[in-house]
């Protein structure tokens, strides 16, 4: 269906707020730590801690990147196949029916390329599962196109007439058009920045929620898997 290519997966990364604020942090401890070693007088083994400290947050922007290296997803008889990993590949089956909602987002500074993660919440296993879900991910970043495919996959059908028209405006309006009902006036007090964005529809078949400001957020969810999923 598709496969995500690794220099976008890349940019990705360093277009998220906070792998951005956790990068510049561990520059600031870094450089705190050579200034206090060359300057300061402070014994470099002193220093040792901090500098472990500021190189550890950069382990999460690199596990994402190695996780998600060369992410791909197929449709099979048995449900959604993804395949992933740099260090070591990780492939899962996802039975559709195991999926309890699916949640599309889109940060900032994504806007400006169009792009957009596909996350889902699924079934819960024991512990000792063999068929165990792994990925919570359908697709870490990807195009408009892409993105739609990935709902599709899990929510073929949105009992909309215009299913497109009302997925973008999920992500992108504000307001209530296309059926959607938005938090009251009222609400503008506790909170202002979202209160426009907040909002759910209700269709025949699934329940459309759309929320965020900085970073947008549409979520799906089916009436028969509603209590499990809150």
């Amino acid at each position: 269906i598709y496969k995500v290519p690794a220099g976008r997966l890349l940019a990705s990364l360093a277009l998220n707020m906070g792998i951005i604020f956790s990068i510049l942090v561990g520059l600031a401890i870094a450089a705190g730590s050579l200034v206090g070693t060359l300057i300061e007088g402070v014994s470099f083994a002193a220093m040792i801690p901090a500098v472990v400290g500021g190189l550890a947050l950069f382990a999460y922007p690199f596990n994402q990147f190695a996780n998600n290296f060369g992410f791909t997803a197929f449709v099979t008889h048995d449900g959604i196949r993804v395949r992933s990993g740099l260090l070591s590949t990780r492939a899962q089956t996802i039975p559709v029916q195991r999926i309890h909602a699916v949640t599309v987002s889109q940060p900032f500074f994504w806007r400006f390329f169009g792009w957009y993660r596909v996350k889902i919440v699924q079934a819960g296993f024991a512990a000792n599962a063999q068929d165990k879900v792994e990925h919570d991910l359908l697709l870490p970043v990807g195009t408009r196109e892409e993105m739609l495919q990935a709902l599709w996959m899990v929510y073929p059908d949105l009992g909309v007439s215009n299913p497109v028209e009302t997925i973008m405006y999920g992500l992108e309006g504000e307001g209530e058009m296309l059926g959607f009902s938005q938090n009251p006036q009222r609400s503008h007090l506790f909170d202002p920045l979202v209160w426009r964005r907040r909002s759910i529809k209700l269709t025949d078949v699934a329940i459309l929620l759309r929320d965020g400001f900085l970073t947008r957020s549409f979520s799906v969810l089916t009436y028969d898997r509603l209590q499990s999923t809150l």
